[in-house]
């Protein structure tokens, strides 16, 4: 008697039944050991920082102009007596050096009439004053000429930097005069002086001491005046300009 199969019998095939392989062929789920590393995922898209919020700044009082005046005015005063008062010390010093050693000067020169001394060294060290403009004048008319290489500009160089050359010279001899003989006044009217500044200074008689401070004093006397008193000019030169605009 013939019976028709089961439809919802599993079908076998005779490979597999005889040696298991598709059971085997099936794939074995995969295990992450403990000790591997991890990985994390970076962020490889640029993303804009937040933007700061600045707070505007209060505006600015503006300076009253009154008051700048006044301020650049007294600086201009306080800087000229200052300079005032160092080339008085500086003419007094050389005048107690010239008298010492040359008494005759007393009796040509009787009175006010000595300070003509310090006068003629102030008005021949500011003529021969090398100026930083005139230092720059050289300089232009040296790139120019080698620029140029023209027989022109050569010669407007040679005759800058001759005036260059004797300015600085007459300045180099005024200017060791002035200082030897501030130097030297300072030597015969400060030895052995006691001068009552704070808890009272008395120069030394004779040695190191005396020379330093006869050094230091003369060199501030000798020079500082003449600087000073271009920095008072400058605030002069700004009041004048300031006064033109009609501010004042």
């Amino acid at each position: 008697m013939h019976t028709n199969p089961d439809p919802n019998a599993p079908t076998t095939s005779p490979s597999t039944n005889s040696s298991g392989v598709a059971a085997m062929a099936q794939p074995f789920p995969v295990t992450t050991p403990l000790s591997a590393p991890r990985v994390e995922r970076v962020d490889t898209v640029t993303r804009p920082a937040p933007a700061m919020i600045r707070r505007p700044k209060p505006p600015r009082r503006a300076a009253n102009p009154v008051l700048s005046l006044g301020v650049e005015a007294l600086m201009c005063v306080v800087l000229l007596g200052i300079a005032t008062l160092l080339w008085y010390w500086d003419g007094a010093f050389t005048l107690t050096f010239l008298r010492e050693h040359f008494p005759q000067l007393g009796t040509w020169l009787a009175g006010y009439g000595q300070w003509l001394i310090p006068v003629a060294i102030t008005i021949l060290t500011l003529a021969s004053w090398p100026r930083k403009e005139l230092r720059g004048e050289v300089s232009k008319a040296r790139a120019a000429w080698r620029e140029s290489k023209t027989d022109h500009d050569l010669l407007d160089y040679i005759d800058i930097r001759r005036v260059l050359r004797v300015k600085t010279v007459i300045f180099s001899i005024v200017g060791a005069f002035n200082l030897g003989t501030s130097f030297s006044g300072l030597l015969i009217w400060g030895a052995g002086r006691e001068l009552d500044l704070f808890v009272g200074l008395t120069i030394p008689t004779t040695g190191w001491g005396l020379w330093a401070f006869a050094g230091i004093v003369g060199l501030v006397c000798s020079y500082g005046p003449e600087k000073i008193a271009r920095w008072s000019l400058s605030y002069l030169d700004r009041l004048r300009y300031a006064w033109k605009r009609g501010i004042a």
